[in-house]
């Protein structure tokens, strides 16, 4: 139990910021000396801190990442008061081998071999990631605005990720794998000794959605002694693929350009369980009505469909391990949503979210259950994809 003081040394968002700004400043007067630098927006996240930064003309975008955790975790106390996080920062940021240090590498490895093209690296010192702004609209922009091509648009972005298994980027990963996957994630969050205090801190301004989220992590937790698809050979993976990290610097459905990679060895499945993930929280955060609604779940199921047939003779199975990944992927997010202080500004699809949690956790809930019950998964699929659509019109 934090005593009064020790609380009231928790982090700060102003204090982040002040140092963080800080810190690109510095790193960018290092990278292009005599440059004119001018501050952007900053760019709310739940993970790093990031903001836009005009180097003369040139827009940028840099990033700190404060002792590679998530902003959330940091501000919630979790790393120390804020003197004790500078003392560990400064060791950090000059340690070989930090999360934005090994991000600037995988993104040059990826840029070489341009498949998937990714935003280019501009400079990376002393823990901050400077890389080139990519123009254009994500592909969650796009799903609000034609969802009729969502299914499509996810399977052709799937597609562009096929070079991964080059030998180039295996042996990077190897060396330097960014660990964000959607079971491991759930592992860490949900299966160690601080999990019931840190779903307890949810409880008073979330019973509802936390009851979900209790119930659901302990469907989930209980299953995963048995095959939830996710065993058996690995192979490279993005890692962190979301629709608002897919951008199109020219027409929708064109080349993509991909924005932070956490690349790693894991299952086949786990991009396209995030990405499936990501773009229902998409739809449920803008709740677009039921037309638009139905013709972008119709696009989410073939998007499954089409990629748990990529397992032949295995295609069920495939399938109920997309569906237990998708469910821990949204546990994983939203329970981040709603630990985030009220310090810290959050994207507004997020806010969106938080303030739709007992519906967006009763999907989780529902899908769950089933999975954990061993239902024929298509029929799982497409009634949970029903739910969706009702709580998104």
């Amino acid at each position: 139990m934090n005593t009064a003081a020790e609380v009231d040394a928790i982090p700060t968002m102003a204090e982040v910021a002040s140092f963080a700004d800080g810190q690109i400043i510095s790193a960018a007067q290092a990278l292009w000396p005599g440059a004119v630098l001018e501050f952007g927006a900053h760019v709310p996240s739940v993970t790093g801190y990031v903001r836009r930064l005009l180097v003369g003309e040139q827009v940028v975008y840099a990033k700190v990442s404060l002792l590679g955790i998530s902003l959330v975790s940091l501000l919630r106390g979790t790393a120390g008061t804020w003197p004790q996080v500078l003392a560990a920062q400064r060791v950090y940021a000059r340690s070989p081998g930090g999360l934005l240090e090994r991000e600037a590498a995988q993104l040059a490895v990826l840029h070489r071999g341009r498949w998937p093209q990714v935003a280019p690296v501009l400079g990376y010192h002393r823990g901050v990631l400077f890389t080139q702004a990519v123009p254009g609209v994500s592909l969650a922009e796009v799903i609000l605005h034609s969802p009729q091509h969502s299914g499509a648009l996810m399977t052709a972005a799937m597609g562009r990720l096929d070079g991964l298994r080059r030998r180039a980027t295996s042996r990077l990963v190897i060396g330097a794998p960014i660990e964000r996957g959607v079971h491991a994630t759930f592992q860490r969050k949900f299966a160690s000794a601080t999990a019931p205090e840190y779903l307890a801190s949810l409880q008073a301004a979330y019973p509802a959605a936390t009851e979900l989220l209790r119930a659901a992590v302990n469907r989930l937790g209980a299953d995963d002694r048995q095959d939830w698809g996710g065993r058996g050979p690995t192979t490279v993976v993005y890692g962190d693929l979301k629709p608002e990290h897919i951008l199109y610097p020219g027409r929708p459905g064109g080349e993509p350009v991909f924005l932070d990679p956490a690349l790693t060895r894991d299952t086949p499945l786990a991009d396209p369980a995030k990405l499936l993930s990501r773009c229902v929280l998409v739809l449920l955060a803008a709740r677009p009505g039921r037309a638009a609604a139905e013709q972008a779940a119709q696009g989410f199921a073939g998007f499954a469909q089409q990629q748990t047939g990529r397992f032949p003779g295995r295609r069920d199975q495939a399938l109920r391990g997309l569906l237990r990944l998708w469910a821990m992927d949204t546990a994983n997010i939203m329970s981040t949503y709603l630990a985030a202080p009220g310090d810290l500004p959050l994207p507004d699809h997020a806010t969106a979210l938080r303030a739709r949690a007992t519906a967006v956790l009763g999907i989780t809930h529902q899908i769950a259950g089933a999975v954990s019950a061993r239902w024929s998964p298509e029929p799982v699929l497409l009634h949970a994809l029903a739910a969706v659509v009702e709580a998104a019109s």
